[in-house]
């Protein structure tokens, strides 16, 4: 229940300075020890000089705007110089031309406008402009596509984290307009192999842009330290734009990056100008109106102080920090370093992911350290700042205790707020995690949010299923590399697939007991085999929390085939079934999802040598209406005779307050109908189909297809009877002994049958 707030509103008279500083303070005091080495990113500090004159130099323009840079020539002079210095740096020449912008995201921004912008004109006839990049590029150019209306491609990258050039000419059409590369990607400090990317683009007459914000003033610096790194900027052919932040390692103050283009072909296309605006001609180079004087101003005096010499001497300084940290990664026997870092960002995870790396993430944030942690793969991402340079050797012990205890507590799984990242890195369905981030978001930034306890209460209430599905992915992941490949492809479908049993999600009712008698009996003019199954089981619904149930369904079965011809008598083969099905519902949407594994012994005999099976079930359900859903999925199931995957499609639909349409084809499908609150009728279709081991090492396939009418009478509150009389169509006995080969496939034949039941039923 939300809390009752006061409304916050400006106070009706001004508070004094000291008190508001003071106020500052103590906010500050909750935030990351930077300054003490304990963030791994966000805060590119040199020393308190350097601190002190970016502030001063801020300060000098504090109030400066440079919407209009005819009435602030400071800061159009000091923005030049800044882009200049930049291109430079980058190997530009002079016909290299940019702008500032507040950060990264902007200049990413910037540059994504400015080619579609491009496109729009020199080529018309694109409506759908796509842009390819590797699966590692920044966000921001999700943003951007989100924005600008464009289309991502997005290519793998190979073992190295390193985009691969041919999956991205793969992925080129007409439709494209821009190619994209990484200079380095921010996960794991890779290098993309820009000069065949670069290649690429001028073969197919494209534009190609570097992203380097966190390296465009770390890699030349590298290069001059002579480590070695591949040509990636201007000196590329085929190199049309970079984005650089200065605020990164260019050490100025936050709000300050640098989008350059080759020639002023290019960023001509970027400049939005208005000429019907009553207010005058208004033209915009960037995406803000009012653009900040001081960031500029700090941005300028950055470079200006420390000079080629101060870089040179920080890169340094940060190498041999990163090559510290590398020799101790590496007394740890079963940590990897994730990819080959060009500079200094590094990722790393534990071999198989075992013990699982976010355990030893929050080990680590137990010990005060702030960790970054990161999926595809599962790794934690440490950038080296000046600030974590002299506190690299007490990370490396406290990074061998909590490695130490998540190896000694196998079972344990992430926790906290850590537990729903860890949670998003692994969930295969990525528009529950979007769902999930959006629900932390707007607590973050919802009406309350300045109430930091309910904040922090209400973000800490992930819903159940995250929880419990993270438990599940967690074990998973510390498990699959045990696996075979082959086993390993036939769990995973199983793990997502339902089974014959998903009428339990699409039904008006539940039956905890049930028991039902079925004979078959031969046509008068045909040749069906007469035969009888027994089947009982149980569905038993636990509810967890809130619309999350588990549901344990043990069923009995047991098939008599009784053939004419006493020579090809079958034995009567039976199936112990234990299905556990989890419904979850994603919150705030019209979604939920079914997820239902199941172990199975069938054969001749019950719990014999090679009867084991194990078949699965995922269910998406869509609520279009409270009374009207539709169901998606897919049942596998590792058969006897070999891997057996059918899609699913099913409904639950309440049509009036007497007919109702529930089922999932191909396993079942029934129309009922109330006559009173009594009796109940209607038709049914089902196909059962199995396999069963043989005393004699071969399998029976069983496949049948029953359409009935049924009539249920409820002699007593929750105890009702059913008569079901019914035909059998397209039935099949196969045997055999290897995958995909029979020895016998006989049609069972068409044939009546009658079934009996009686059941303990809820209905809803």
């Amino acid at each position: 229940m939300k809390k009752n707030h006061l409304p916050i509103v400006i106070p009706p008279e001004g508070e004094n300075p000291e008190a508001i500083l003071q106020q500052i303070g103590q906010m500050k005091t909750e935030d990351v020890a930077w300054k003490e080495g304990k963030a791994w990113s966000l805060v590119y500090y040199v020393d308190e000089a350097h601190d002190q004159l970016l502030k001063a130099a801020s300060g000098e323009l504090f109030s400066g705007n440079y919407l209009n840079p005819l009435a602030f020539k400071s800061l159009h002079h000091m923005e030049q110089e800044v882009v200049h210095m930049t291109t430079n740096l980058l190997h530009g020449g002079e016909d290299a031309v940019g702008v500032m912008s507040t950060g990264g995201t902007e200049s990413i921004l910037l540059a994504m406008f400015c080619y579609r912008q491009r496109a729009k004109k020199m080529h018309p006839r694109i409506t759908q402009p796509e842009v390819i990049v590797p699966v590692t590029i920044h966000p921001a150019f999700d943003k951007a596509a989100v924005l600008f209306g464009l289309q991502l491609r997005k290519a793998p990258v190979d073992k190295n984290r390193r985009a691969i050039p041919a999956e991205m000419e793969k992925r080129i059409n007409k439709n494209t307009i821009l190619l994209v590369a990484s200079a380095p990607s921010y996960p794991n400090g890779v290098l993309d192999p820009i000069e065949s990317i670069a290649a690429i683009a001028i073969q197919h007459h494209l534009p190609c842009h570097v992203d380097a914000c966190v390296g465009g003033f770390m890699l030349p610096w590298l290069e001059k330290l002579e480590y070695t790194i591949p040509p990636w900027d201007y000196r590329v052919p085929g190199v049309t734009s970079i984005s650089a932040d200065v605020h990164k390692f260019g050490f100025g103050a936050k709000g300050a990056s640098v989008v350059s283009y080759r020639n002023m072909d290019y960023l001509r296309h970027q400049f939005v100008i208005t000429t019907d605006y009553p207010g005058g001609i208004y033209i915009s180079p960037t995406l803000l109106g009012t653009r900040a004087g001081g960031p500029i101003a700090a941005a300028w005096a950055g470079l200006k102080h420390l000079g080629e010499k101060g870089y040179l001497a920080l890169a340094r300084k940060l190498m041999a920090g990163v090559e510290k940290l590398h020799q101790g990664l590496e007394t740890l026997p079963g940590i990897v370093v994730v990819g080959k870092p060009c500079m200094n960002l590094i990722s790393y995870t534990t071999k198989d992911n075992n013990p699982d790396i976010f355990v030893v993430a929050d080990q680590l944030e137990d010990r005060g350290w702030m960790v970054e942690r990161q999926q595809f793969p599962d790794c934690i991402h440490l950038t080296v700042l000046p600030t974590n340079v002299e506190v690299i050797d007490q990370y490396l012990h406290d990074l061998q205790a909590a490695y130490t205890y998540a190896s000694a507590h196998p079972g344990a799984v992430a926790k906290g707020n850590a537990a729903i990242y860890g949670l998003m890195a692994r969930i295969p369905f990525r528009g529950m995690v979007e769902k999930s981030v959006e629900k932390i978001m707007t607590e973050l930034y919802g009406a309350n949010s300045t109430d930091e306890e309910a904040q922090g209460e209400d973000i800490a209430k992930s819903p159940f299923w995250m929880g419990a599905l993270n438990r599940i992915l967690s074990t998973w992941a510390r498990w699959k590399q045990r696996i075979s490949k082959a086993t390993l492809f036939t769990w995973l479908l199983c793990l997502f697939v339902l089974g014959w049993f998903t009428q339990l999600e699409a039904q008006p009712y539940i039956d905890p007991f049930q028991v039902r008698y079925m004979e078959a009996s031969k046509a008068p003019k045909g040749a069906a085999t007469p035969f009888n199954h027994l089947w009982a089981g149980s569905d038993l619904p636990i509810k967890l929390k809130e619309d999350s149930y588990l549901i344990l369904s043990p069923t009995y079965e047991r098939w008599q085939l009784d053939l004419n011809n006493p020579e090809e008598v079958y034995a009567p083969v039976q199936s112990f079934a234990f299905p556990v099905a989890l419904m979850l519902p994603i919150e705030a949407s019209k979604w939920s999802l079914t997820f239902i594994p199941m172990v199975r012994w069938n054969g001749e005999k019950l719990f014999a040598a090679n009867t084991f099976q194990f078949a699965g079930v995922t269910l998406a359900t869509y609520a279009r209406r409270p009374m009207q859903k539709f169901r998606f999925g897919v049942y596998t199931s590792g058969e006897f005779f070999g891997l057996f995957v059918v899609p699913l499609f099913g409904t639950d639909w309440r049509i009036d307050e007497k007919n109702y349409l529930f089922g999932t084809l191909p396993g079942r499908l029934t129309y009922e109908h109330q006559w009173s609150n009594k009796w109940y009728g209607g038709l049914t279709f089902r196909a059962p189909t199995s396999s069963y081991r043989l005393a004699n090492g071969q399998f029976l396939r069983l496949e049948d297809n029953q359409i009935s009418l049924y009539l249920d009478y409820y002699f007593a509150k929750n105890f009702c009877i059913t008569l079901e009389p019914g035909y059998g169509v397209m039935r099949r006995l196969r045997t055999g002994i290897n995958h995909r080969e029979y020895l016998t496939d006989v049609k069972w034949g068409d044939g009546p049958f009658i079934k009996l039941s009686t059941q303990y039923r809820i209905r809803w």
